[in-house]
């Protein structure tokens, strides 16, 4: 027994395995790119997370440098190198994780102005305190450290939030070719039914 297929039902199903075809494509290429946005928004957090743990480290440095040179008490010490290690620990994560261009600038500019701080914090510590001019550079230093602190935040919170808009952009493509080509298989289906 012989199947005669007719001309227009046979276009019709390799029309519809075509668009399943180019629906796959899409998915794949929308798809990847999502994965690769969301990924760039999950390092976004995650240099965010380690900028809040070093702001935090610098804190406590300066309140167990200052505590030790009201009381002279060494507990603050230890607090003191504790904090000094972690920010420098923290700054060399950041180094790793931060690929943003002007970010790494503003990284740079961080640990210049970190480095010459934490040498003046010596010296403080070892005059205690009596020199004006030392807690004059000192307080120079803090601000210009919290604001680099700041640019980088804020960088990366732009960052972020672009990398989830391009995110929400490759949702919205995919929408638009997937209810296109879903609208175009209909299209077939009903001229294929029209025809026949």
């Amino acid at each position: 027994m012989k199947i005669h297929l007719n001309r227009f039902v046979f276009l019709g199903f390799l029309s519809a395995i075509a668009l399943v075809f180019v629906l796959g494509l899409f998915s794949y290429f929308y798809f990847s790119r999502y994965i690769e946005g969301t990924t760039l928004t999950d390092h976004s957090r995650a240099v965010l997370q380690e900028l809040r743990q070093a702001r935090s480290f610098f804190s406590e440095l300066e309140i167990s440098r200052d505590s030790y040179i009201l009381t002279g008490d060494s507990s603050f010490l230890q607090s003191y190198h504790r904090s000094r290690i972690g920010i420098r620990t923290q700054i060399k994560k950041l180094d790793s994780l931060i690929i943003d261009k002007a970010q790494r600038d503003h990284l740079r500019e961080l640990v210049a102005v970190v480095d010459n701080y934490l040498k003046v914090s010596v010296l403080h510590i070892k005059i205690k305190g009596e020199h004006h001019k030392v807690d004059f550079l000192q307080k120079d230093l803090r601000s210009k450290i919290l604001y680099q602190f700041q640019l980088i935040i804020e960088g990366e919170e732009k960052l972020l939030v672009a990398r989830r808009e391009f995110m929400m952009g490759i949702f919205y493509q995919f929408l638009i070719s997937f209810y296109s080509l879903i609208g175009s298989s209909l299209t077939i289906i009903v001229v294929l039914m029209i025809r026949t």
